[in-house]
């Protein structure tokens, strides 16, 4: 399950990723990122081959396949847009640059409505899984 982020936490932890940026991190955190999308992917073939192997063997209901068939399928298919909006994003030096000139912004000074207008220029959305908070940067 998730865990409750409390909206001033969740702020501060993203703020402080964005006065943090640097293109030496965020290129290493994109490899990971890629690396472990791949990994999850792989995953979900092998799984994928293991529920083939079921179909043929005859040994189980067909509709409880296919309910787990469909959704080894959304996996695989959500991982590969991700693989893909990864490997765009790294493609896309001019992004890199204008995030480093934004990340100078003092957030400090700025009023709510200011943070948020420049966390949405920077930003395109957030994942939370658990205690894990990973930004997906435009």
């Amino acid at each position: 399950g998730n865990k409750i982020w409390r909206a001033d936490k969740l702020e501060e932890l993203i703020i402080d990723r964005v006065n943090n940026y640097s293109f030496a991190s965020r290129n290493v955190d994109k490899e990971d990122e890629l690396d472990s999308l791949n990994e999850k992917l792989k995953t979900e073939h092998t799984k994928k081959k293991r529920l083939f192997d079921l179909y043929i063997s005859g040994s189980y209901e067909v509709s409880e396949l296919d309910a787990m068939m469909s959704d080894i399928d959304a996996q695989i298919n959500y991982y590969e847009a991700q693989i893909e909006a990864n490997e765009e994003l790294k493609k896309n030096k001019k992004i890199q640059e204008n995030l480093a000139d934004l990340a100078t912004v003092d957030f400090d000074s700025l009023e709510f409505r200011e943070k948020q207008l420049y966390l949405k220029s920077l930003i395109n959305k957030i994942y939370i899984d658990g205690e894990q908070v990973t930004i997906e940067w435009l």
